[in-house]
Formats: structure tokens, sequence, C-alpha cells
């Protein structure tokens, strides 16, 4: 009997607004496009148009070790502006950059699953131990720190506008946790194959229908939100 471990990493899909551009808008790290390239089929997620991007970002934060795992990264680019048009033009000019369309949104939120295992030959059949599975989130937002002497009236009307965009991403973000749970659930019900090769292909074969299917929901969520307007991400 031969215990063989295999690693196996799920396809990031780029959804519709792919990554499903959040609300129309995204907001990128300085390191984004490198995990694109690394990652070429993310699913991302948008939200409203915008512009560029910045340098400040959380450190990932993981949902504890349990299976499937989650790890989530917040990003922020940094805006300035004491009116509603300066603060306009600095989102079209600064916020990130969708990959897909090349269009660049407000707010960002990519997400991925990744599935690894053990399988165990057992010669006249193959079957699947112990699959592991992981979300990977990255959410862009844009941060303003008001000046001195920025009205009230604008102060109130961002903060109105952020959260909005936040709830956004937030649903796209929650796509990412439930596609990784489905996987984890199709690789766990798996049956096993008559070789190896076959339970390998059975294996990402199921995995990737599930990414499909929350690649979709993401391109509803934003065609039914209308990238987050009818939420309120609307600025100014």
């Amino acid at each position: 009997m031969n215990l063989m471990k295999k690693w196996r990493y799920g396809v990031w899909l780029l959804v519709g607004c792919l990554i499903v551009l959040l609300l129309g808008t995204t907001a990128r790290g300085q390191t984004w496009q490198e995990w694109i390239r690394q990652n070429p089929t993310y699913p991302t997620h948008s939200v409203a148009p915008a512009l560029r991007q910045q340098r400040s970002a959380s450190p990932p934060r993981a949902s504890g070790s349990g299976n499937p795992r989650v790890d989530l990264q917040t990003r922020y680019y940094a805006i300035q502006g004491s009116t509603p048009s300066q603060l306009r033009s600095q989102l079209n000019q600064l916020g990130p950059l969708d990959p897909a369309s090349q269009r660049r949104f407000d707010g960002y939120t990519g997400w991925g699953v990744q599935w690894r295992y053990q399988y165990l030959d057992r010669g006249s059949q193959c079957h699947l131990t112990t699959p592991q599975v992981t979300a990977q989130i990255q959410m862009t937002l844009p941060q303003w720190t008001p000046p001195a002497g920025a009205s009230p009236q604008l102060v109130q009307h961002w903060q109105r506008y952020l959260a909005a965009l936040t709830l956004h991403e937030e649903g796209h973000k929650q796509h990412g946790i439930q596609a990784s749970h489905g996987v984890l659930r199709a690789l766990q019900t798996l049956p096993p194959s008559p070789s190896c090769p076959q339970l390998q292909q059975a294996i990402n074969q199921a995995a990737t229908r599930v990414v499909a299917v929350y690649r979709d929901r993401d391109r509803q969520y934003d065609l039914e939100t209308g990238h987050g307007r009818t939420q309120g991400a609307v600025f100014p």
C-alpha cells in the first residue's frame, strides 16, 4: 500500500468583473499585479470606477487553522482632497485596476480557492484522503483623512459611501468563503477512482465546478447591485 502525497492548487477564477470587481471598484496594492501573474485565473470583484493605487496594507489575517482556512488581506490606497470633485478625481486616478477589463474601480476584492490532498493507492482503487482547502482573499479600499477645514457634510457623505462600498465588497468576500466550503464538501464526498490519475482528474473537476458556481454568483451579484450602486456605493 503506497501512500503518496499530492499537492494541487485550485484555479483562481477571474470573475466577470473578474474577481468580480466589487461594485465596479477595486483597490490594488503594489504587489497585486505580481500576484495575479502568479495566479492568472484568480477571481476578482469590484465596485464604482476609480483609477490608481497605493501602498498601505494590513497583514494577512487567517481565520484560524481550520478547514477550510481563510486568509484575508485588506489593502488601502490613500486619496487627498477637500471637495467631492477632488475626491472623485483621486478615486478615478488611484483606484485599483481590474486585470480583466483594464478598468479602474474605487474598491476591489479578489478571491481564490486552493486545495491540496493526499491519496492512497490500494491497487484496484485510489482513495482521496485528508483534503485541505484555503480561501485567499484580498480586499482593497480607499482611505481618506479629512484635511482641516473639510466640511462636516463631506465627511459624513464619505463615511456613508465607504460603509456602502465595504458592504458590497464583503459580499464578494463571502462568495470566496462559501466557495471554499463548497470545494471541501465536494472533495470529502468524492468516491474512489480505479486509478490515481483518474482520481486527480476527478478532484480537480469537482473543485473547479464549485468555484465556477461562485464565480457566476459574483457576476450576478454585481449585475443585481450595479456594482454596489443599489447598496449606496455612489460618490459623490
